[in-house]
């Protein structure tokens, strides 16, 4: 069923410049809810407060700060930098908090690709040359410095 142009779909609505029931009632009695919501919050009535205050003092939004972070591959460094910003309140509290988030995501994911990368050199099979890498002297009697034989590798398919 299509429209004619220039015809409501529900005759039977409201009609043209009626206003809403909410409006007609904030305009009625608007004025007398806010006394006596004033009055209510003069007496001390929690409820009231808080009704108030979330109409006339808006929530704090998340605060957006330029931090110049200290030149340290070592995230306990920057996690101690963080933290005596905050002190000296130079940083705030939730910036603080998204740092130190982003610290310890950034070091978690370094350390598994440290641990992915050493899991890559053990399966390739040279162990002497990892050893002398890691350990440039080993003493004697320790992995590495018998003598060398034959290592079957063993792959499993996925």
């Amino acid at each position: 069923m299509t429209f004619k142009k220039g015809e409501s779909g529900n005759a039977a609505g409201r009609p043209k410049g009626r206003k809403n029931k909410s409006t007609v009632l904030r305009s009625k009695y608007g004025a007398l809810v806010w006394e006596k919501l004033f009055e209510l919050a003069m007496d001390g009535d929690p409820v009231a407060l808080r009704l108030i205050a979330d109409r006339v003092i808006p929530k704090l939004k998340p605060q957006y700060q330029t931090v110049c972070l200290p030149e340290t591959a070592n995230a306990k460094e920057f996690c101690e930098f963080v933290l005596r910003e905050l002190a000296a309140g130079h940083m705030a509290p939730d910036v603080a908090r998204s740092l130190v988030e982003t610290i310890a995501a950034y070091a978690a994911v370094t350390d598994l690709a440290d641990v992915m990368e050493r899991i890559a050199e053990l399966e390739s099979g040279e162990f002497d040359r990892i050893l002398a890498k890691r350990i440039p002297n080993p003493p004697a009697g320790t992995y590495g410095t018998e003598p060398k034989r034959k290592i079957k590798r063993v792959r499993f398919n996925k």
